[in-house]
This record gives structure tokens, sequence and C-alpha cells, in this order.
């Protein structure tokens, strides 16, 4: 009897991951604005292991346009490119501050973050849409292979911006040396 309980457990995970979808995009949103302490250790961490991940995901969008996502090269550096310039936005638009003891903090822009984050969710639902239009026999399948190419984009846009923030945020909030005179 506890062995029929496994199947069941395979069968409702999805279904449970698609219900917390929401629950996931409003607890991003409403930890956006929490004032976050500045150790360059993390920042630097961050940093530097985001950045094999534009290589591997160009690389793997090369391989994948040789199969079934034509162009999917060119879109993923689209979206990485426009990435990393709404990384340096979002750079601009987060606020940074000292506290009375000397701490200093930082309060990410949580709207990008919010977006990218709805617009992901979008995308999988077109994804998901189309997947079923292409097997219902309404849309050609060729068309569908070709929307795929707007995965890498999609990605690209993501971890750029992610890697964009990362490095820009570093940068932002190093520690200058004091100039001389004051």
């Amino acid at each position: 009897m506890p062995w029929l309980l496994i199947p069941l457990a395979v069968l409702l995970l999805p279904v449970l991951l698609v219900a917390a979808w929401p629950l996931s995009l409003w607890w991003r949103y409403r930890s956006g604005p929490v004032l976050r302490p500045v150790r360059g250790w993390q920042l630097a961490l961050q940093a530097w292991l985001l950045l094999p991940a534009l290589p591997m995901l160009l690389l793997g969008a090369w391989l994948a346009q040789s199969w079934w996502a034509p162009a999917a090269t060119a879109w993923a550096a689209a979206g990485a490119l426009a990435g990393i310039a709404l990384g340096a936005v979002r750079v601009a638009l987060t606020r940074v501050g000292r506290s009375p003891g000397g701490l200093r903090w930082y309060t990410p822009e949580r709207w990008i973050a919010l977006g990218l984050s709805v617009l992901v969710t979008a995308r999988v639902i077109w994804m998901l849409w189309q997947g079923w239009q292409a097997w219902q026999g309404v849309m050609a399948l060729d068309a569908w292979r070709a929307s795929r190419a707007t995965l890498f984009a999609l990605g690209g846009l993501v971890l750029g911006q992610s890697l964009g923030y990362a490095w820009g945020l570093r940068w932002r909030l190093r520690e200058r040396p004091p100039r001389p005179g004051r």
C-alpha cells in the first residue's frame, strides 16, 4: 500500500510546482525592498560564479541551432546584451546607503526583477500552449521548433541581467581609498 503513494507523489509534484509559482513570484516581489548589508566577498563570489554561465549558454545555443533551434546563438547573444544593459539600469536604480554605525547597505530595485519573473512565467505558459497546439495538430511542428530560439533569448536576458547587475553592483559598492585633501 505505501508503494502506491510514490507514483501519486511523482504525479502531484508538477501540479504543486505550478500551483506554487504565483506564490514564489509574490515572495520575490515582497523580499525585494529588504536592506542588504554590503559584503565584498559575497558580491565577488556571485559575480565570478555567474561569469562562466554566459559562455555555457552560448555554447548550448550553438549546439541547439544545429538540431532544433535555428539562429539560437544570435538570439542568445542578443538577449545577453539586452540583459547586461538592463542589469546596468538596475544598478543605477539600486539605493545605496550607510548607517550611522558605518555599516554599508543597498536595496535592490525590485520592479525589473519582478518584470523578468513575470516574463519567464509568460514564456513558460506560451511554450506549454504552443506544445499543446502542436500536439493537437493545429500548429505546424516546424513553427513550434522555430519559436524555441526565443527560449535562448530569454535565458540570455535573465543571465545577462544577473551578470550585469552582479558586476555593476560590485563596481558601484567597491571600497575606494580616500582622496588626498579630504
